[in-house]
């Protein structure tokens, strides 16, 4: 279901929304669906929930939200775009679903059930969506920048 939905978004909205909207905010879709869903799985920790939630990450994520992560890196770079893929793609992605795993679960041991669990991401998810936007501002200032010193 999220492949037909990433596919028929990429072809059809995600440029658009990336030239209306801008990167950042386009980089913050998937921030902010997990900010709906934590406090979706808060009020409801449902499993049915937790599968359209899931239908729903993938696709803001592979439709949306990677596109506009990808287009961050156009304004840097060669050498530094592959040093920074390397350096999010092993150290930030991989540490950062290790160490949500351990957390998760070290929650569990204290008791906490699923919904207080999403509660207490949603400072995180928050500074991730603000991240988001800050870095899209960050690109947009840089594209002016190589526009007005190559004009």
């Amino acid at each position: 279901m999220s492949r037909l939905l990433t596919l028929a978004t990429q072809i059809f909205a995600t440029g658009p929304l990336l030239a209306r909207f801008g990167i950042g905010v386009a980089a913050a879709a998937l921030p902010a669906v997990y900010l709906g869903a934590f406090v979706a799985l808060a009020l409801a920790p449902w499993l049915a929930l937790i599968v359209v939630i899931q239908i729903v990450q993938r696709w803001a994520n592979f439709a949306i939200a990677n596109p506009a992560r990808q287009v961050l890196f156009t304004v840097i770079g060669r050498e530094d775009k592959y040093k920074a893929k390397n350096l999010i793609d092993v150290v930030v992605y991989r540490g950062s679903d290790a160490l949500s795993g351990w957390a998760f679960h070290g929650m569990e041991w204290l008791g906490l059930k699923l919904g207080t669990i999403a509660l207490c991401a949603l400072p995180l998810v928050g500074f991730w969506l603000l991240l988001s936007l800050g870095l899209g501002r960050a690109q947009a200032r840089r594209a002016a920048q190589r526009v007005r010193v190559s004009a």
